[in-house]
């Protein structure tokens, strides 16, 4: 599950890096419990 999720974050770097590149920077760098919020938010954009 966790490759799972890692691959999709990869995608959607790629596929919104205009867009949320300052998040997306912030997001990778921050604890876990942000990932999972980034992670919530690309769940509600797809």
């Amino acid at each position: 599950m966790y490759n799972v999720y890692n691959y999709m974050i990869l995608n959607m770097i790629k596929f919104d890096s205009k867009t949320l590149n300052p998040f997306v920077a912030s997001s990778t760098l921050a604890s876990p419990t942000t990932n999972i919020s980034f992670f919530l938010i690309i769940s509600i954009k797809i």
